[in-house]
């Protein structure tokens, strides 16, 4: 029977043990390698609560119920202790437990034992783990090491030792060895590190297709191999690796990635994510390839890094002009770029072009090759493709590489951008189960706090934020605009916001909230002048001035190219005003919701003062319940 609704009572509660923890309740501490760690009673209560109930998904009000006395608790509150739980279950390596989020459910607690056999089974759920469980049970493994080596030492002596196979160079083209990283600064945390990354990046490329070998050595049966140091330089954990050429020659790649002391909880799988992500990539074009020169391959390992200069992509069009992968790398790295510098219009105007010649040149070398496709889904404005024309192409890229993260990403942002906000939450949630997709997380998170699951958006942030702790700024970006119950001490318990202007502004802003008591509030202070238009608009919205938010999208805005914000649950009063279908054809959106038949999220609100699909059939005014037309500017 599930116990998680029976009070606790930490004086009376036994000892008990979680993977290598040793729980003492009525201490209100745990115990991990003779070392003692007190916890919150509130945090033990949970805990208890989550362990008592053998692995059964506990529900908030039953935590409720037994750790606050069933008294009224916001949902925060609990997550912030669910926190700190999982907190406790990471301080280890392996894990000594991780806690679930079962969705619009509860929560379950997961020994030690039971996450490794989840975790073996695939690498599905790497990123919701506790940043450290991938690791297999210490004692687990000792159990069943002693009777296999018996076993092959007695088939070794039966059959004879062969050796290792034999891997000819056609076979070892893509294959990767990966060696120990070693630690010369002999710190502990820099070995602890050490020792997982390699697990890390085998268990990230052996669930991505790719032929990995452990214990590699520049004389493995592998076309490369990987090797790499950790330690701390000053006040920071660096990791350094090399990808190497078969045979222990020269240095094809070398990368460096760092992050404050302090944070270490992550760093392996972040790290590794990048790498896996730059050797898949180009482990692809070097099989496409078949024949490839080593300093092609070293560019091309350059070129796949999403960091990289252009030149080095520049380069390896020039030495493999050719190869449509190079060609379409460049597309991509251009058109990166482009998307970067909108505040720069000529730039971003040369490379939007540059981007387009180079997608058009792959394509012609490869028209099925998925990159090029993904990057004619980008936004380029030499010429602008149709939201639709952007949308096959990002479909059609899905379609020949289902696992391309610029495909995955980029198809999630035109969701959002034409207010498809489900069907861009059921692709984020598809395209995170992998462990290389971590900024999908970012979206989800939005996604999931924009469409009313707090909870589980506050559980993504949390995912993200043991991958890189500088994410947890999302959690204010959450609390402020989605949780409509905050005040600045309340955001103030997160993360500070970056600019003193911006603080400024949302003192203002709430200052002028709280006296309206509820009424519309006209314009905004001073102090939110340097705002972007999105910001300034949202907050119009939600002041209730909704002529001065349609003022401020009139004005030319040429930084201003996603309008996703326009979906944003703040903006719910200025969609449902009759201006905003004209709006929408302006700015590109009807055409696509016509061509497509595919409409917005909020058209099936069942209190919509208007018909959007009306528009579908002829462009005529909106048939408005309740809301004046005259005296509106629709063009």
């Amino acid at each position: 029977m599930n116990g998680g609704s029976h009070r606790v009572d930490l004086a009376a509660e036994p000892d008990f043990r979680l993977g290598g923890l040793l729980v003492c309740p009525s201490a209100c501490k745990v115990t991990a390698n003779d070392e003692d760690e007190r916890i919150e009673p509130r945090v033990m209560e949970v805990l208890v609560v989550l362990w008592r109930s053998a692995g059964q998904t506990v529900t908030r009000g039953q935590l409720i119920d037994a750790c606050w006395e069933g008294r009224v608790v916001s949902d925060d509150a609990v997550s912030r202790i669910i926190a700190k739980v999982r907190q406790v279950g990471r301080e280890a390596d392996p894990a000594h437990f991780t806690v679930e989020t079962v969705p619009k459910v509860g929560f379950r607690l997961v020994p030690q034992s039971v996450a490794r056999e989840q975790h073996e089974g695939g690498v599905r759920d790497i990123l919701a783990k506790a940043p450290n469980a991938i690791a297999w049970d210490r004692v687990g493994r000792a159990a069943w090491v002693g009777p296999l080596a018996a076993i092959a030492i007695g088939l070794v002596a039966l059959l004879g030792w062969r050796g290792p196979a034999r891997y000819s160079p056609e076979q070892a083209i893509g294959r990767i060895a990966i060696s120990s990283f070693a630690a010369p600064d002999a710190n502990p945390e820099s070995a602890r590190l050490a020792q997982r990354v390699p697990t890390t990046l085998q268990t990230i490329l052996g669930g991505s297709g790719i032929s990995v070998v452990t214990s590699g050595t520049p004389d493995s049966d592998a076309e490369f191999w990987v090797s790499g140091n950790v330690e701390r330089q000053g006040d920071k954990d660096v990791i350094v690796a090399s990808v190497i050429k078969r045979g222990g020659g020269q240095a094809l790649w070398s990368g460096r990635y760092e992050r404050p002391i302090g944070e270490p909880a992550g760093l392996d799988q972040e790290f590794s994510a990048k790498l896996a992500s730059i050797l898949l990539c180009a482990v692809e074009e070097r099989k496409a390839a078949k024949a490839m020169t080593d300093d092609v391959l070293s560019l091309l390992l350059y070129a796949c890094d999403g960091d990289v200069d252009i030149a080095a992509t520049r380069r390896l069009v020039e030495r493999a002009p050719d190869l449509a992968g190079a060609h379409a790398l460049l597309a991509f790295a251009l058109a990166s770029q482009s998307e970067s510098v909108q505040h720069l219009p000529r730039d971003a105007a040369l490379l939007a072009a540059q981007a387009n010649a180079s997608t058009a040149r792959a394509l012609a070398l490869d028209p099925t090759h998925a990159l090029a496709h993904a990057v004619r889904g980008m936004r380029l404005d030499a010429p602008p493709l149709s939201l639709a024309e952007r949308e096959r192409h990002l479909r059609r890229a899905l379609e020949l590489h289902p696992g391309s993260m610029p495909a995955g990403v980029r198809y999630i942002v035109l969701l959002r951008e034409v207010g498809r906000l489900k069907a861009a939450l059921e692709v984020a949630h598809r395209t995170a189960t992998s462990p290389r997709a971590i900024s999908v997380l970012v979206h989800l998170a939005f996604l999931e706090a924009q469409l009313g699951s707090l909870d589980s958006a506050y559980h993504t942030v949390d995912r993200l934020a043991a991958l890189r702790p500088q994410w947890r700024g999302i959690r204010l970006v959450i609390v402020e605009w989605w949780e409509n119950r905050t005040n600045m001490r309340r955001l103030r318990k997160f993360v500070p916001l970056a600019r003193r202007d911006e603080v400024e502004c949302f003192e203002a802003h709430f200052a002028a909230m709280e006296a309206a008591t509820g009424a519309p509030v006209k314009g905004l202070s001073e102090s939110c002048s340097t705002m972007s238009a999105e910001w300034r608009a949202r907050l119009l919205a939600r002041h209730g001035d909704i002529d001065g938010a349609y003022d401020l999208i009139a004005k030319p805005h040429p930084n201003e190219r996603a309008w996703w914000f326009l979906f944003y649950p703040e903006m719910k009063a200025f969609r449902r005003d009759a201006r905003f279908m004209p709006l929408a054809d302006r700015l590109g959106l009807l055409r696509y919701w016509r061509e497509t038949n595919q409409w917005p999220d909020f058209c099936f609100e069942p209190d919509l003062p208007y018909d959007c699909r009306s528009f579908g059939r002829e462009k005529r005014p909106p048939q408005v319940i309740g809301i004046p037309t005259t005296d509106r500017r629709a063009d």
